[in-house]
């Protein structure tokens, strides 16, 4: 099991986020005549979203290897193999209420009071499932869980998609409560295990 170091999940996220847009934004167009806006194409042609910017690998602040898509009013993070990160940023953990990562599942944030968008998607391996924060309106704030964790999902940085879980007595640590999300809404074509886009993916400026 990794060393398991609680974080803020989401804050340094958006920051790269908007970090790397304005970098996408500063683009030269003239010459090429495009919108300097970049799209995310998937192995059949079928253009999947507008690619937002890099995130990088946590809990280190290293080289980016996984980007964010925007798609019908969400934010999705995705590893450059078409496969997702678990949780939203490569590196991320997810608390479980019960053993062998089931029950009630929580993105780890390290304290209560985080806010985070309802629009931003999570992966767990575990249940190869996609998920949005619970609750009402656009953010939620992060909780303390009601009981103690007993389980932890740490996503692995290679191979990508994939994820470990620990079995353990975690305590009531503070996380985003996870709700389950249509994939459906996003109108893509998933499969596999890890769930993946359908590869090889690539990009292109309009």
């Amino acid at each position: 099991m990794r060393n398991m170091d609680w974080k803020v999940v989401g804050t340094a996220v958006l920051a790269a986020v908007v970090v790397s847009t304005a970098i996408f934004a500063q683009s030269p167009t003239a010459s090429t005549g495009s919108s300097g806006a970049v799209v995310l194409v998937d192995g059949n042609n079928h253009e999947l979203g507008t690619v937002l910017g890099l995130t990088p690998q946590l809990p280190a602040i290293q080289t980016p290897n996984s980007f964010v898509v925007f798609r019908n009013g969400f934010f999705i993070a995705m590893q450059f193999g078409g496969r997702f990160p678990v949780g939203f940023d490569p590196g991320s953990q997810i608390f479980w209420t019960d053993a062998n990562c089931t029950g009630d599942a929580y993105l780890n944030t390290g304290g209560v009071g985080a806010v985070m968008s309802r629009r931003m998607v999570i992966y767990s391996h575990q249940t190869n499932s996609l998920y949005v924060a619970s609750g009402t309106g656009e953010n939620t704030v992060s909780v303390k869980m009601p009981q103690n964790a007993q389980s932890i999902e740490n996503g692995q940085l290679s191979p990508d998609g994939f994820s470990s879980c620990a079995n353990g007595s975690f305590g009531r640590q503070a996380g985003y409560l996870l709700t389950s999300f249509d994939a459906s809404r996003l109108g893509w074509q998933l499969s596999g295990d890890p769930l993946r886009v359908t590869a090889p993916v690539s990009f292109k400026q309009r």
